[in-house]
């Protein structure tokens, strides 16, 4: 599939939450019987900048029509360096021998040491 190719997958807006600098975090549900080609075309695309399209009738070529080009600078870089720690300290949880469900609190704990240390640097 191209970059420029644009396929339907029919979907309901779930729930949406705003996040920092602005944005907003959308979770949507696709109906039932999407074909799977369609799903998987969807599913590939998982970490990909586009556009966000949503209408309640289906949308023609003509209604995507002179879009503006897309900014892609902030996330053409891989993680944020915050998400990067967060990966890292996962993977040491992993290592110990950690359960997924007890690595908030382990997160809380090592993000709590890592503040102490770099705070030691102050004085």
């Amino acid at each position: 599939m191209s970059d420029k190719q644009i396929f339907q997958v029919p979907a309901v807006i779930i729930s949406d939450k705003s996040m920092a600098h602005g944005s907003r975090r959308f979770t949507l549900e696709t109906q039932e019987n999407v074909p799977p080609e369609l799903l998987n075309r969807l599913i590939t695309l998982e970490g990909k900048v586009g556009w966000f399209s949503f209408a309640v009738k289906q949308i023609e070529a003509v209604d995507m029509l002179n879009l503006p080009e897309i900014d892609n600078s902030k996330y053409d870089k891989g993680k944020t360096p915050a998400s990067r720690l967060r990966s890292v300290i996962w993977l040491v949880h992993k290592e110990k021998g950690g359960k997924e469900k007890d690595f908030p609190s382990y997160y809380d704990k090592a993000m709590e040491s890592l503040i102490v240390q770099v705070k030691g640097m102050l004085e």
